[in-house]
């Protein structure tokens, strides 16, 4: 699940437990709600573990870094 989705970003809600990724760590993504899966490119920004704030989730703040313009539009309209 994603939050704050935006042209440049998102954040993807994780279980932190389960899976640790550190800053600046490169992945891909595909988001099944748009008709393009190419996959997106991003990097690690930032890191929410749980317990780390009152009331929110665990995940990571994304930066695209590779995406077409196309499944910008998309995800913004989703």
């Amino acid at each position: 699940n994603t939050e704050n989705l935006s042209e440049t970003g998102c954040f993807i809600i994780l279980d932190m437990n389960r899976s640790k990724l550190a800053r600046k760590t490169e992945l891909q993504m595909v988001f099944t709600d748009i008709s393009d899966k190419t996959p997106i490119k991003g990097i690690v920004r930032w890191i929410q573990e749980w317990g780390s704030s009152y009331k929110k989730l665990p995940g990571i703040g994304v930066e695209f870094s590779e995406i077409k313009g196309k499944q910008i539009l998309e995800l913004l309209n989703a």
